[in-house]
């Protein structure tokens, strides 16, 4: 996750630094930056397995149904924020589908929407999954004594 962050950061910060009239290049790096943003979902609800496992461990109760619909939730609310954040940031450079000359003075704004913004959410990502408390030896502990929990209880 931390790499799938940080490399659709530096991808998509470099779209900032192409010419507006480079389009294979700006393609190029926003198709990089993609394939690297393709990776968070997968990997989210992945990590949403591992609290499952965490909340099971924590609490003695497995959770799976609300973590999961939980996760769903912010997923979908990030892609409602998303598409407004569009509509705010072309709105304030005054884009018009049907006026050419706002369509020009909107660049920057898109430009925003490529790279800029991108960059700020990757970082901040990079962060929050920096502070993830749930790394590979945890989630050994956390596998290991819930076997032998269940083998307990079972008994």
């Amino acid at each position: 996750m931390i790499a799938a962050f940080s490399l659709g950061s530096v991808f998509n910060g470099a779209i900032y630094f192409v010419a507006p009239d480079n389009i294979y290049a700006m393609m190029t790096l926003a198709t990089i930056g993609e394939f690297f943003a393709g990776m968070m979902p997968v990997l989210f609800f992945s990590m949403l397995g591992d609290t499952v496992d965490y909340s099971e461990w924590k609490n003695n109760r497995r959770a799976t149904g609300l973590i999961y619909s939980a996760g769903t939730f912010i997923n979908k609310t990030g892609h409602g924020f998303a598409g407004a954040m569009v509509l705010i940031v072309l709105g304030m450079y005054g884009y018009d589908a049907k006026v050419e000359s706002t369509i020009i003075n909107s660049l920057p704004g898109m430009v925003l929407l490529m790279s800029g913004i991108p960059v700020v959410i990757g970082i901040t990502g990079t962060i929050f999954t920096l502070l993830y408390p749930l790394d590979d030896k945890k989630m050994k502990v956390i596998e290991n004594d819930l076997i032998v929990r269940r083998q307990q209880t079972s008994n």
